[in-house]
């Protein structure tokens, strides 16, 4: 298995093993471009309204993963 940071992609071959809800699978689409941004920061352009949905995105995965864990 080819590494990867697309979170999409990751999700997707967990998917083959579980059923993931929509929302999980649309909040790590719009997450996996900042693990290509972070890497080249000359074309980093984030707003603050960025950051903010960034971070709401990451909870709604760890909050799934954690309910997954309990």
């Amino acid at each position: 298995m080819a590494k990867t940071h697309d979170l999409g992609v990751l999700a997707a071959q967990l998917e083959e093993k579980m059923e993931i809800p929509e929302y999980v699978l649309d909040a790590c689409d719009n997450l996996s471009p900042y693990g290509v941004k972070v890497r080249y920061p000359r074309e980093l352009l984030v707003e603050d309204n960025h950051v903010k949905q960034a971070v709401r995105d990451a909870e709604i995965i760890k909050q799934w993963s954690a309910d997954l864990l309990n």
